[in-house]
Parts: C-alpha cells; structure tokens; sequence
C-alpha cells in the first residue's frame, strides 16, 4: 500500500501525519517548537529547528507505523505564511525567521502603505491594509534596517520554501505563499515587479513559483538519510496552513465557507476573482490552483484559550488536563456570561480590526465574575470577533453564508462549537479529526498532484462531516444584546490602544 506523510508545521510545533490517499490519518506525530521574543516587537522562531522538529517527526511516524520507507509515497508541507527568513546562496539562514507574529515592521507598512497614497488606496489596490505582521513591509524592514544581512540574502524564503529547500535542494515559492506577500498577479500567476520597483525591492530576491499541486523536487541523498526515507521520494511545495485546512474541511467548491480554530484563526471562502480588500480581509490563491480564496485572519484564537489553560489553571496551567477543564468550565455558565465581554486581541489583530496596537481585554469584570465566565467570555469573544468577519464577507460577497466547515484543533471543543453556533446564527459542520485538516489537505493536494485525483474539487469529496451544530433562537436572540456591546469595544478603546502600545 502507499501512503502520503504530510507535515503541518505552525507556532507552536511540527505535526507529521501519515494518511492513506483519501486523506485519513493513521498516525501522526508532533514535535513542540520554541518561540523567541527577544525585543519588543520581534517574534522570531529559529528555521534549523524547523527541520529538525520535520526529521523528527518523519522518523517517529514511521517507526511507530511500522512503515517500510518506500511506501511512501510522496510528502507535502502545510506551513504557516507572513513569515520570512533571509538564506544566502548555501540556504544558509542568516538571521532568525521572523514569524507571521513578528510586527517589527510597523512603521515600514505605513511607509509602503504611503507610497501608494495611504492605508485606504493601499487597500483598494492591493486588497489589505498592512500591519507590521505581513511579510511584504518585512521585505522592506530588511532592506531599510539590516541592509548588511539584505545584501548577503540570495532570497526571502517563507517556511514552507525553506522546508522544501532542505528537503530537495530546489528553491521556489508557492503560490499561496508567494499571494500573502502582496506581490503575485492573482491572474497571471507571476510576480508583480511594477508594485516591487516601486517600493524599492529587488525582484532577483523572489523566486519561481510553483502551484500546490506541482512536484516541486525529491529528496536529496542527505534529506532522505535525516528523515529515514527513501532518496528520490516526491515532494510536493504544498501551501500555506490556512489554505490546506480549507482544503482540509472540504471547503473547495465556490462559496464554500470555512473557519480555521488554531493558535490564530481563519475566516475564508472560495471564490473566482478577486473581491474587495477591507477590515483584514484580502483575496489571495486558493489551495486549489483553479480558484481564489477570500480571506481574514483573528490573530489569536486558540491562543486565547491557551493563555487561559497557562494562567488560570495554577499547577495544571498549559497541560492537557488544563485543556479538559477548560472544555468543562465554558458549560458552567450560561449565555452572556454574566455581561462579561473578551475581546481576543492578545497579539494585535488583522481582522476585523486591521491594528497592531490592539490588545486583549476584559470588559466590564465585577467582583461576582469566576474563572468560569473567564472561560466562557474568552469563548464567547472569539466567536463575537468571527461573526464580525462573516458578516462582512457575506457583505462583499453578496451571498449568505449559512454553514461553516470547522477545522483546527479549537474545532475539538464540541462546546465552542455551539457556542459559535449561537453566537453568529449560523450552523457549524465539524469535520472527522479536525485537528488534522492541515496535513489531510496538503495530502490531498499531493494526492492530486500524483495524478490520484483529477481536480482538488472531486479530491475533497472524501472528507467527511462528523458533527453539524445549528444555532439554538432562544441563545441567538440574547447574544444579539452582547454583540453590539462587542461591536462598541474598538472604536471606545482604539486611541487608548494607540497610545499604549505605538507600533512605530
């Protein structure tokens, strides 16, 4: 039998799964990752261990499998995107990655921003207004900033380019990846070199680009011997994490709504051109090569509840049992949470509020308020922040969205679930082990592209739906009270944040 090992690299760790070509997962296993804060601002996450956490990773699953390395296959990576890391000729890095949560680069998106006429013309014409988390005014902090290291880089690789590098030696960019920076025509598929001149980046630092579902290389002599595999296997570039996870939950038809509940979330639906970028939301390259994808992004979503599991739960604090009581303390209290709102802005936002001053917050916390409404206003707050970002994709769209697909390991709350359900009046279909929709997806893009499947379209007809929570009236209704207090938290507080936290 073959077998595809599909590797889902995000913050916090490496996860590598073996599936069959359907996409089901027999074993994974996961390595954790370490990030960096060594300034304010700066997140950074170091590209060796990257690759150390995939060959250990590859290893484990197979030996755990009992899998003869020449069943596999193919491989294929789903990574995070807006991350960058400057390589010399070698591929050496030469600095630290700085990851999607990197915002160092604050008063360079406003400096690009202005050569195009400011945030509003910026938006219009690229589709996104800029923070210092996106990978194009990181371009442009290298270049400004550390222009020594700038002259020594042969090129700007994000992860997954970075990953498949060490994995065949090819350099290239993938389509999605290359979409987040700003710089591809969504039409053409080649690289913008007009908006690149014109914000003074070097286009010999942009590489080829290749499709999701392209072979990009195999493995090296070298790769194969640290990952115990074959030499020769295919590897396919695969795309960035939030894309696999749409292909993951079976999002691939047009109009198609997917959420993705990870450290940071996702809000995308697919669609045939490109629509208007506004509050976060741009249009960028599909998973599938035949469509596009509109998209915004809430920076902190799972990692909401991961900052409660580490703080709020004394010696339990981050392990799994924290996590259990988590799922058990969100039931404990009823809708509204007593007037408590959250809002999860911890890491500054891209969506619905594109402001890299933001930051999480309580409102209106009383004395009477437990750990418990802590919970639940946390769970309550991130679905308040999505409802936000449907409701205004339905806008530019001009279609409703009635269901979502649910991926990402938040998608295992089955709680939360409702509790979005409830909140935003729409009904949430949870998809079988949606803890995995990233590497399901880049196995079925690699499934694809080995010529199992004729279309990503007819490849995501095997995944399969296990829950579908409706929204209950009764809870909808009095979430409508807690929404528009929701809705009133930014423009009250966005001076303040400004004022605290100035990203320039």
């Amino acid at each position: 039998m073959n077998y595809l090992l599909a590797f889902d690299a995000g913050t916090s760790g490496v996860k590598a799964s073996l599936t069959d070509m359907a996409g089901n997962v027999i074993i994974s296993e996961k390595e954790p990752l370490r990030v960096y804060y060594p300034r304010q601002f700066y997140v950074e996450q170091k590209p060796e261990e990257w690759w150390a956490a995939v060959t250990g990773c590859a290893k484990c699953v197979l030996d755990q499998a009992g899998v003869h390395p020449r069943e596999i296959a193919a491989l294929a990576f789903s990574c995070m995107g807006q991350s960058i890391t400057m390589v010399d000729a070698q591929g050496n890095a030469l600095a630290p990655a700085m990851i999607w949560m990197d915002n160092r680069a604050g008063e360079e998106a406003k400096i690009l921003m202005g050569k195009l006429g400011g945030s509003k013309i910026f938006e219009r014409l690229l589709g996104f207004k800029m923070t210092g988390n996106y990978a194009l005014p990181k371009f442009y902090w290298a270049k400004r900033r550390a222009p020594d290291l700038y002259r020594r880089t042969r090129a700007f690789l994000d992860q997954g380019g970075y990953l498949c590098l060490r994995a065949t030696g090819e350099w290239f960019c993938e389509w999605t990846q290359a979409s987040c920076t700003g710089l591809l025509n969504l039409y053409t598929k080649q690289w913008d070199t007009t908006t690149m001149k014109l914000f003074g980046l070097d286009a010999d630092r942009f590489l080829p680009l290749k499709k999701p579902t392209e072979r990009i290389g195999c493995l090296t002599a070298q790769a194969a011997a640290e990952m115990g595999l074959m030499e020769g296997t295919p590897v396919f570039g695969g795309t960035v994490d939030a894309m696999a996870a749409g292909i993951g939950a079976g999002a691939a038809a047009l109009g198609k709504a997917f959420i993705v509940l990870g450290t940071s979330g996702n809000l995308g639906l697919s669609c045939s051109k490109k629509l208007k970028g506004q509050s976060g939301f741009a249009t960028a390259q599909s998973g599938d090569p035949d469509k596009l994808i509109y998209i915004g992004t809430n920076n902190a979503s799972g990692a909401s509840l991961s900052w409660a599991a580490n703080h709020l739960y004394g010696e339990n604090g981050g392990d799994s049992q924290a996590f259990t009581k988590i799922g058990e303390d969100m039931t404990r209290v009823g809708v509204g949470s007593d007037g408590l709102l959250f809002a999860p802005w911890l890491a500054g936002e891209r969506s619905p509020y594109p402001d890299d001053s933001l930051r999480g917050c309580f409102i209106n916390l009383g004395i009477n308020h437990t750990r418990e409404h802590l919970i639940r206003a946390i769970a309550e707050g991130v679905a308040h922040n999505y409802t936000l970002m449907a409701d205004l994709a339905e806008k530019v769209t001009g279609s409703p969205i009635q269901v979502f697909r649910m991926v990402g390991g938040g998608a295992n709350y089955l709680p939360w679930m409702q509790i979005f359900a409830d909140v935003t009046g729409r009904t949430f279909e949870v998809v079988r082990n949606p803890g995995f929709g990233g590497t399901v997806g880049v196995a079925l893009l690699a499934a694809v592209g080995l010529g199992v499947y004729p279309s990503v379209e007819e490849a995501v007809q095997v995944v399969q739906v296990e829950h579908c929570l409706a929204p209950d009236p009764e809870n909808h209704a009095a979430y409508r009270k807690s929404h528009e207090a929701y809705q009133e938290i930014y423009p009250s507080l966005k001076k303040l944040y400004g004022k605290l936290n100035p990203t320039s």
